[in-house]
């Protein structure tokens, strides 16, 4: 049956969560908030049941120093969204597909929608794209590295942007990754500085 939110951390220490799935969530699949030294590895986030914003497969709000590896994560919008003051967190080798809302491709991997995130590493994962939306504040010194980034869906149906940092984003470093497929992509697979999620432009 749907549930609601799939699993919920609030205020826990040195907890975890392994090889569990989640089907069919009107929200949120796997929810970790103001939490600590936690662990989600080898789970599944499978189709969220309803359409709307911000229903995260995995959603951090107010975590750190925690581990999100080896997860897959299909259907949500966004895949995975991290917020309010999370750092020191590593999102690691995790499978991330189809971010599509209303026939556009969303964010997948959203690494900054409340402010001020920070300190977290970003590798290995394979993601439709990164984006730091800047809605509600700032983000600074994370890292994306050697991930795979390439800006469509499984079946090439739709695609959009690859890397968008926008304002507010500061000392960000990519580092070795893979960006883009033959057929995704226009031009520079890099957007930065514009001002809120959804905007595609910017008139300074």
């Amino acid at each position: 049956g749907a549930v609601n939110f799939g699993t919920m951390f609030e205020q826990c220490y040195g907890s975890w969560i392994k090889n569990v799935k989640v089907n069919n969530s009107s929200n949120y699949a796997f929810f970790f908030y103001d939490s600590l030294n936690c662990e989600l590895r080898q789970s599944y986030a499978n189709s969220r049941k309803t359409a709307g914003s911000n229903g995260a497969g995995i959603l951090i709000q107010a975590s750190s120093a925690s581990l999100f590896e080896d997860n897959i994560v299909y259907n949500f919008f966004p895949l995975i969204e991290t917020n309010f003051g999370s750092s020191g967190n590593v999102f690691a080798y995790n499978f991330l597909e189809d971010s599509r809302i209303n026939g556009v491709l969303g964010a997948g991997l959203d690494t900054n929608h409340g402010p001020h995130n920070s300190y977290n590493l970003y590798e290995g994962n394979i993601t439709p794209n990164f984006q730091a939306d800047g809605y509600f504040g700032s983000v600074s010194e994370d890292t994306i590295f050697r991930n795979w980034v390439h800006g469509t869906v499984y079946d090439g149906s739709v695609s959009g942007f690859i890397i968008n940092l926008n304002r507010f984003t500061r000392n960000y470093s990519l580092v070795g990754n893979v960006l883009g497929t033959q057929t995704s992509g226009n031009g520079s697979p890099y957007i930065f500085g514009n001002p809120n999620m959804g905007n595609s432009s910017s008139s300074g």
